[in-house]
């Protein structure tokens, strides 16, 4: 049975709307500096159990664009900081809006930490194959504060250009 453990952190209000171009940005809380994130459960609530990580909203491309959304292992602002451990291929969003969804199922490798699984994501109705995890983090399951974020890039700049952040959650599969 799975069950939800952990749902976006300081959600905004309202789905925060990017306008943003290819500095790969995050979703962000109201003060625009913080990542809205997903924490992951520590105290060993991890350990031996799968789980998965879902992202999912709306992307709006205002010119032609391709956007590629992220899904990475940290807490920083700065995407470099983090580890992608899934990311869509670039889909076009032509003067349009898509849903998308990005997903990880991993579980934690009880003697070195490191988190093997596999990844998927959809904008529109383009669906990237399910293949092993983009990157493979080190995730300590007994320590509190290690979250995932979320990001999307845009390939051509418009200050129209908008993506929305409207379900982020990580639950246990059991």
């Amino acid at each position: 049975m799975a069950g939800t453990t952990a749902r976006m952190h300081d959600k905004p209000a309202t789905a925060t709307a990017l306008v943003v171009a290819t500095n790969t940005p995050f979703w962000v809380q109201g003060d625009t500096a913080t990542p809205v994130k997903v924490f992951i459960p520590g105290s060993g609530r991890l350990k031996g159990k799968v789980f998965r990580v879902v992202a999912s909203g709306r992307i709006t491309g205002a010119i032609t664009t391709n956007a590629t959304i992220r899904l990475q292992f940290g807490t920083s602002a700065t995407g470099a900081s983090n580890t992608t451990v899934e990311a869509s291929s670039a889909r076009a969003v032509n003067s349009t809006t898509r849903p998308f969804m990005i997903t990880i199922e991993g579980v934690i490798d009880n003697v070195t930490d490191v988190v093997n699984g596999r990844g998927w994501s959809q904008i529109g109705a383009t669906l990237d194959a399910v293949a092993t995890l983009d990157a493979n983090p080190t995730i300590d399951p007994d320590t509190e504060g290690q979250a995932f974020v979320c990001s999307v890039e845009f390939s051509a700049d418009s200050a129209l250009n908008a993506a929305f952040l409207d379900s982020f959650f990580l639950e246990v599969l059991e």
